[in-house]
């Protein structure tokens, strides 16, 4: 029986995530900030980074070549925000690498999060990689820039148009 028991733990150490907590965090740190950006290798395809604040002030920016850029700024409330903390703690971001890269491919897309919270510091670039863990957070993140911002928020035709 002991053997079991032993057995059942460490699968679940090595094969589902049970080193995190597996509730989200009822309490957002007061220092808790974001930063994302994702694009394209070639500057010319765009770009998007976002940056929000301890009180919920953001900026997301989309840019494409050196001479288009367009900004929005919105607001993101504590439940938005606990909503990413939690993905951030239940995915043990703190615990990623820095960067994960598959180097056989020259072209691509990059994608980066930064998280600040409990006076620590994690930024985690992706560089033509899977991460599940990186993604489960990017989702959210990527979630609260279209609540605010609409199905379009990813489109670079508002910069075309200008």
């Amino acid at each position: 029986m002991k053997k079991i028991a032993l057995i059942l733990i460490i699968f679940c150490i090595l094969f589902s995530g049970c080193i995190g907590p597996s509730e989200p965090p009822e309490e957002l740190p007061e220092d808790f900030e974001i930063e994302y950006g994702s694009g394209a290798m070639h500057l010319e395809w765009g770009q998007y980074n976002l940056k929000i604040d301890n009180m919920g002030n953001a900026v997301f920016e989309k840019t494409q070549g050196t001479d288009l850029s367009r900004k929005y700024e919105f607001t993101a409330n504590e439940a938005e925000l606990k909503i990413i903390y939690g993905a951030v703690m239940i995915n043990n971001f703190f615990s990623l690498d820095d960067q994960y890269e598959d180097p056989a491919i020259m072209d691509g897309g990059w994608t980066e999060i930064s998280i600040k919270a409990n006076g620590e510091r994690k930024t985690v670039k992706l560089l033509n990689y899977s991460q599940r863990q990186f993604e489960k957070v990017e989702a959210k993140i990527v979630g609260l820039i279209v609540s605010k911002l609409g199905d379009d928020a990813f489109s670079f035709t508002d910069l075309l148009d200008e």
